[in-house]
């Protein structure tokens, strides 16, 4: 009997988190933090269903396609560590015991690594075209029309562009600011459609 790959469920599982995340606002400050542990929980987890591929860094050739592949992964690897470190000091409740008090900087930083984790997160699965297929099905749509589905993901592709400079994320990509740009007539369902097609983007 062969049994499923739990790899899709679990890359479909944190991307759910990712934006849950981001949307702090609308969950409160205490699932956050938690739903940022169980963040965290997965990422290790993901590690660990892909620490095979730690055994090949030294084998093969490089091709401009699997250095960037590398690179993507250091890169989200140091920003998630960046968000982890800078959360333990601005933590209000997970790791309030510590009572590390961090101020306005410290909140500046973990927006700044925060962001910058979810763009390397969205990044890294967009360099990795069969995890896409597998868990979006494009092969699917795909089989039915490709102007259709051209059509599609090229209106979300502008709709993420278009959100990514309404919503001003330069900023916190650049660390300019310690909060993000909110708009007290918005639901978390609109929040969320937006950081769906900036992740998609």
């Amino acid at each position: 009997m062969k049994i499923c790959s739990p790899k899709p469920l679990l890359d479909s599982f944190m991307i759910m988190l990712f934006l849950l995340l981001m949307a702090d606002r609308y969950t409160g400050n205490g699932v956050h933090e938690y739903l940022g542990l169980v963040l965290i929980g997965s990422f290790l987890f993901h590690v660990g269903l892909n620490r095979h591929w730690l055994k090949t860094l030294l084998k093969g050739r490089y091709t401009f396609l699997r250095f960037l592949r590398l690179v993507t992964i250091l890169l989200l690897s140091l920003s998630v560590l960046g968000t982890v470190g800078s959360a333990i000091v601005i933590s209000n409740s997970v790791f309030s015991f510590f009572d590390l008090q961090g101020g306005l900087f410290s909140r500046r930083l973990h927006v700044f690594f925060a962001h910058w984790s979810f763009i390397f997160a969205a990044a890294h699965l967009g360099l990795h075209e069969k995890k896409l297929s597998t868990i979006f099905n494009w092969n699917k749509f795909l089989s039915c029309s490709n102007r259709i589905f051209l059509a599609v993901t090229n209106s979300i592709l502008v709709y993420g562009a278009y959100t990514f400079i309404q919503r001003e994320l330069v900023y916190p990509l650049t660390m300019s600011s310690a909060f993000m740009i909110w708009n007290n007539d918005e639901n978390i369902f609109s929040f969320l459609l937006d950081y769906i097609a900036i992740f998609f983007l």
